[in-house]
């Protein structure tokens, strides 16, 4: 029995024989043509670009009919590549000027594309260099007159197992045949991650050697839930995870009934669960995962896929799209929180690089360098304000004159608009996020200027506790049950409390069942967690005491040391929680192997 761990994508739990997902590679015929051949080399890429064009938008139509609009637009970034002008024309300029052929030429094209994307440090760019790789290998597939499809062929169910795994490769199999996916590569934003996540299939990526290790019929386990891939399982550990995958499935009907209610704890004290949302495509996700609305609107992406700043119009498109798919629930839209380890492409040569990111020009701070980006958001935000419930938060305040400072661009832009005549909300909130010791040591101060505050605990426990979350060495120190993180936390609910500011929270923290009643008994009513998360931490959260959770949070908080802290809050939640919440916070732990 071998074990391997990657990035757990889909929760859940699969069992059966290995498919291994090979990718036939497409040879490049040849580099040149004589001159009398160069036209036809031109009309052979043309008819490509027309054969791949009607692939890709048959594989959209198969996904919309199964996921909806919203999954579907995946197959966009497809689209942009193969009706660029741009595109087009640097391949047929290869052809015409150095006589090379349709094959050589789109493949030059494509490796300039992919040492591009990898040049960018920011994961959510490399992910996409699967799908740039799959589609050249349409056109050459095209060039040379097939199509590139019978690899994916499914004739029982399997466990898809490869090096990697495309969207438009996914959208190919019958999904109804795939029990699980399993792959060396990808993360959580990965297109085909989200699809999995959309189709309810168990997967895990990231394995690194899972295409290697595992060879076609061995048995296999798919563990969603903790990130694992187990080979050649022995007969203890099969029978275990067969049943672990009938009692989740079980298990996980019985939330979802429940999940699109309305929270009330026991003693009748309201508190919402909203989403936090990476891409629009995770529309449908989230309102069938039973969120009230979406509580953290993340739109780094929208930089991220380009050489330049999206335009107004661009960002506009998004927004409305996904105000108007929300309906009357709200959506929280943060402006764009770059800078440290996402810092735009096309302001990274200007500006150099940072010897320490997570402390240099980032957020609020990257604005006042590019206050026009900035501005062409707001102003976008602003007109979707206009088709649904949408609020505006602003990432990385430390200090009143920061939120003045955001005030007047948007009083700024909202003169533009009248000026246009756009219509708008003009009395659209407009909050912050908290997310440093600065912001809550002046939390009274910035309440007087702001409708909402949000938590976000994973800046705020690396800023308190100054851990670098991301450096291995230190990550054992990043601990939110610390108590200075803990008295934080206490510290600005009270206060927005006491102000009567909304308090939300946006982190990790809040989608960690086991801290969901410490969390409720601190006067939190609005948590933000991931779609996945929803029925569960909503599960918890009715079967609570509010005002006896306010006692154990307050005899936690008297406590000294961390151990004592994590022995006490796992003992309250024992001896005070129901059933449902045993069953919840077990079921992660039962797959122990």
């Amino acid at each position: 029995m071998e074990i391997l761990k990657g990035i757990g994508v889909t929760p859940g739990y699969a069992t059966g024989e290995a498919f291994v997902f090979e990718r036939e590679d497409v040879l490049v015929r040849g580099r040149f043509v004589r001159a009398e051949e160069v036209e036809r080399e031109v009309e052979r890429f043309q008819a490509a670009v027309k054969s791949v064009s009607d692939e890709i938008e048959e594989m959209r139509e198969r996904v919309r009919g199964d996921l909806g609009d919203n999954v579907s637009r995946i197959f966009e970034s497809y689209r942009w590549i193969v009706d660029d002008p741009v595109f087009k024309e640097e391949v047929e300029r290869r052809v015409r000027n150095n006589r090379f052929t349709a094959e050589y030429s789109v493949d030059r094209s494509f490796k300039r594309l992919i040492r591009r994307l990898q040049n960018i440090p920011n994961p959510y760019m490399r992910q996409r260099i699967v799908d740039i790789e799959d589609l050249e290998k349409r056109f050459l597939s095209a060039l040379s007159g097939a199509r590139s499809e019978a690899s994916g062929r499914l004739d029982r169910p399997v466990v898809v197992v490869g090096h990697d795994l495309s969207p438009a490769q996914l959208a190919g199999m019958d999904r109804r045949k795939i029990l699980g996916i399993a792959t060396d590569v990808g993360g959580r934003t990965s297109h085909t991650a989200i699809m999995a996540r959309d189709y309810g299939i168990p997967a895990v990526v990231g394995l690194e050697t899972a295409g290697l290790d595992v060879t076609a019929g061995d048995k296999v386990i798919v563990d969603g839930s903790r990130g694992l891939l187990i080979i050649d399982p022995d007969e203890g550990t099969l029978d275990r995870y067969r049943t672990l995958e009938q009692e989740y499935i079980g298990f996980e009907v019985e939330l979802a009934k429940k999940s699109q209610a309305k929270v009330a704890t026991k003693d009748g004290v309201g508190v919402s669960v909203f989403a936090n949302m990476e891409f629009p495509e995770e529309i449908d996700v989230v309102l069938e995962s039973g969120a009230d609305g979406v509580g953290l609107f993340r739109t780094e992406f929208l930089y991220l896929a380009a050489d330049r700043p999206p335009t107004e119009d661009e960002h506009a498109t998004v927004y409305i799209e996904v105000a108007k798919g929300l309906g009357e629930k709200p959506v929280v839209v943060r402006t764009f929180d770059l800078g440290a380890d996402k810092l735009m492409k096309a302001d990274s040569a200007e500006m150099g690089s940072e010897r320490n990111p997570a402390l240099g020009l980032r957020g609020i701070r990257l604005y006042r360098v590019r206050p026009e980006v900035f501005r062409s958001q707001v102003a976008a935000i602003y007109r979707a304000s206009a088709h649904g419930n949408v609020k505006m938060m602003v990432p990385m305040v430390t200090s009143v004159e920061d939120v003045r400072w955001v005030r007047e661009r948007c009083w700024e832009v909202q003169q533009e608009l009248k000026r246009r005549g756009e219509w708008f909300n003009p009395e659209m909130p407009v909050g912050v996020m908290v997310e440093t010791p600065a912001a809550i040591m002046v939390a009274d101060l910035i309440a007087r200027e702001v409708d909402f505050f949000s938590i976000g605990t994973n800046d705020l426990v690396q800023y308190t506790l100054a851990v670098d979350r991301s450096n291995e060495r230190v990550a054992q120190e990043f601990e939110p049950l610390n108590l200075s993180v803990l008295r934080m936390v206490d510290r600005i609910i009270r206060l927005g409390k006491d102000k009567n500011v909304p308090v939300a929270m946006c982190g990790e923290m809040a989608g960690d069942v086991n801290l969901v009643m410490l969390l409720l008994g601190m006067g939190l009513r609005e948590f933000s967690v991931s779609p996945s998360s929803i029925p569960e931490v909503k599960a918890v959260l009715v079967e609570l005491d509010a005002a006896k959770a306010e006692d154990v949070m307050r005899e936690a908080l008297h406590l000294h040391t961390l151990q004592e802290i994590r022995l006490f809050i796992e003992g309250a939640n024992r001896d005070l929680m129901p059933e449902m919440f045993r069953r919840v916070s077990t079921m992660h732990r039962q797959g122990k192997v």
